[in-house]
């Protein structure tokens, strides 16, 4: 699969009623953080939290039923949208190679 979806591409993976990751490793840290940085971080569309700080989180998938594993880290920062808490992911990168369990 590339960037661009074609229909069945698109069709197979939201025909999936559960995602199952049967060897999944993840590690997941919540954090504070300085509140000058974490705004100049936001696009203009989104506030600052009123406790600026996020999650950052590795995983390691040896399986899944949407085809082979990878691995996958994302960084998010806490945020407001019209006053509604929300979190912005900020960087997802995956790599695709096939993990293998540890």
């Amino acid at each position: 699969m590339g960037f661009v979806k074609t229909t069945e591409e698109l069709q197979r993976y939201y025909g999936q009623r559960v995602r199952v990751f049967p060897e999944a490793r993840m590690m997941g840290v919540m954090f504070g953080a300085d509140a000058d940085l974490t705004r100049a971080l936001l696009p203009p569309a989104l506030e600052q939290a009123a406790v600026p700080g996020g999650l950052l989180f590795i995983a390691e998938y040896g399986e899944t039923n949407l085809g082979p594993g990878y691995r996958e880290a994302a960084l998010f920062l806490r945020c407001r949208y019209r006053g509604a808490p929300g979190n912005y992911c900020l960087a997802m990168p995956i790599d695709r190679h096939r993990c293998r369990p540890a």
